[in-house]
């Protein structure tokens, strides 16, 4: 479906989820908020790189991806897909211990 254009509306920007360490492996929200299907995400790794596993081997990305190697300071960008919530593990290089039960939601 193409976008429609809107006078005064602003251009859509990708949302940045980004993954650190601050005492364990996290982004800033446990439950990260993606938007629409057919938006954009960016994925950053600050200062560390970071290994994602979505669990169950879903994830909220189309095409679905269970497995997100991030290296130290890249950012990799996904289209989201499917509405839902969606577990996922996040392994920072820099810290070992992970953030507990964070997840992806696509409203």
């Amino acid at each position: 479906m193409a976008e429609k254009e809107h006078k005064g509306e602003k251009p859509k920007h990708n949302l940045t989820v980004t993954f650190a360490c601050s005492g364990v492996c996290k982004t800033k929200e446990k439950h990260t908020h993606l938007g629409q299907p057919g938006s954009h995400v960016d994925l950053h790794a600050k200062g560390t790189a970071v290994t994602i596993t979505f669990g169950g081997g879903i994830s909220p990305f189309d095409p679905n991806v269970d497995h997100i190697d991030l290296a130290k300071d890249q950012t990799k960008t996904y289209k989201v897909g499917s509405y839902g919530t969606y577990k996922y593990n996040a392994a920072c290089k820099a810290c070992e211990t992970p953030a507990d039960d964070p997840d992806m939601i696509v409203p």
